[in-house]
Order: structure tokens, then sequence, then C-alpha cells
């Protein structure tokens, strides 16, 4: 599965492994307080920046984005593609992203449900989180 670390100067990195342990070590391993800094560093001399994150795409329309805001928080992004029916003979897919802010000590549990295509438990965890 493919994932990219982007940093606060809008620069990204792609990977690719090949199993959900790893994107969990790769996201544990990564030096966040480090990413945090630049952007700081970047918003205080006015410069461009963007919230550093770290992104997971399988490549069939879903993507899982990661945007650690302290030690104990992280913005999440869920994009999905939702089916939908119309005139009760139609269907027809619509981008849908669902974002919330989520404890960090949940990010391994939330990779694994992504690697694992468990929508709908993802689903629910976001509306409980709500």
């Amino acid at each position: 599965m493919k994932y990219w670390i982007q940093r606060a100067d809008f620069e990204a990195s792609d990977f690719e492994v090949a199993s959900a342990s790893a994107l969990i070590t790769a996201f544990e391993s990564h030096d966040w307080a480090e990413e945090s800094s630049y952007c700081a560093e970047r918003a205080a001399i006015g410069g461009e920046w963007c919230p550093p994150g770290f992104g997971i795409v399988p490549g069939d329309g879903r993507i899982l984005h990661l945007c650690p805001e302290s030690d104990s928080h992280v913005h999440c992004h869920y994009h999905f593609l939702q089916r939908q029916r119309f005139l009760a003979i139609f269907t027809r897919e619509q981008q849908r992203t669902e974002t919330w802010l989520d404890r960090r000590a949940t990010i391994p549990h939330l990779i694994q449900m992504f690697y694992d295509d468990r929508h709908q438990d993802l689903l629910d965890h976001v509306r409980q989180s709500a």
C-alpha cells in the first residue's frame, strides 16, 4: 500500500509498504515534533505552510490523511467513494470526506481498520468520536 509524508513546505515523499504494521511503524517513527517546529518556523517568517501529514492511498478511491496536531491529538480526514441510488434504478458514486479530531493513541487502530478496508467500522468510529 502506498503512503506519503508531507512537510509544512508542501514537499512530500512517497513510499510503499506491504502491511498495516509497516504503516503504523512509519507513522509512529516519524519525528512529528520536528515537523511541527518546522511548520511554526515557516509561519513565523510569513512563509507558505501547510499542516504536516501522513496519507495512505490503497488505489481504490479511499484516502486516510492524518495530521498530528500535538503529542496527544491528530486531525483526521477519511476520503471515500459512496454509492448512491436515485430513481430506485440508477447508482452513482460520490466523493465524501469525514473530518474529525482524534486521540493519537487511536491511530494504530484507525490505520489497521483502513488497511483491512473495514469501511463501516471506520465510519462508526468517526461518528463515536464526534
